[in-house]
């Protein structure tokens, strides 16, 4: 009951009305093809501009000022070093203690859309799975892309230890300054936005529909934070 109340304070406080009590219990693994996200649709608040900074410039300093080059250079064995490196360093920069564990698997693997799935983070079982075939392809472009892949699907795991963290946070909330405080903090109503997306019915599927998908708040975020690292790479500049 005490959680119900803290969510439903803050969710009043911008005009949001919802079953708060499924946030508590509603995770499950979600399915989805890649696709862009425009910078443009992004814009980070607190910590993000200050981990794009150091993913970009971690991965630069490892790989050199040109990734897709140095991996097209690499073989396969190699190409997973760096990406299973890409991931553990996206962790730390991002402050997620609980590392998820990195699968390489072939398209059929994962599943009936794995031709189209580069990556995904499968919250369930706290595992990125990266799909193995699109780092066979001798192809810059789309090497380059596996990064942008694993840096977005960290994001998912941030995002699920942030939430995680929330629903902690709102089991002790009580007092109504504290659901105040909360909701004027751009980041905390940002995951308990990243927690309403999650309700039930309120996740868009890909397949539904490509520009929803892309822009709720859970995609959006990581849409925008790996396309922002990636833009840093290649343009060598955040502006």
């Amino acid at each position: 009951m005490e959680i119900e109340l803290a969510v439903l304070g803050i969710l009043a406080t911008v005009m949001i009305c919802e079953a708060v009590a499924e946030l508590v219990s509603f995770f499950v693994v979600k399915m989805k093809n890649r696709m862009k996200y425009p910078l443009a649709d992004f814009e980070p608040i607190g910590s993000d501009q200050a981990m794009i900074d150091q993913l970009a410039d971690s991965i630069n300093g490892h790989l050199g000022a040109n990734a897709g080059a140095k991996l097209m250079e690499m073989d396969l064995e190699s190409r997973k070093e760096a990406l299973s490196w890409l991931a553990q360093e996206n962790a730390r920069i991002m402050g997620i203690a609980d590392m998820p564990e990195i699968e390489f698997l072939e398209s059929g693997e994962l599943g009936e859309n794995g031709a189209r799935t580069q990556g995904r983070f499968v919250f369930a079982v706290n595992k990125l799975q990266i799909n193995l075939d699109y780092l066979k392809i001798q192809n810059e472009k789309v090497l380059l892309d596996a990064l942008d892949t694993v840096v977005h699907e960290m994001c998912h795991a941030y995002q699920y230890m942030k939430m995680e963290e929330m629903l902690e946070r709102l089991e002790e909330v009580q007092a109504e300054e504290e659901r105040e405080a909360m909701a004027s903090d751009p980041e905390d109503m940002r995951t308990i936005f990243w927690l309403k997306n999650e309700m039930p019915g309120n996740y868009i599927l890909f397949h539904v529909d490509p520009e929803g998908y892309r822009r709720q708040p859970v995609e959006s975020y990581a849409f925008g934070m790996a396309n922002a690292v990636m833009r840093k790479l290649w343009e060598g500049t955040d502006e």
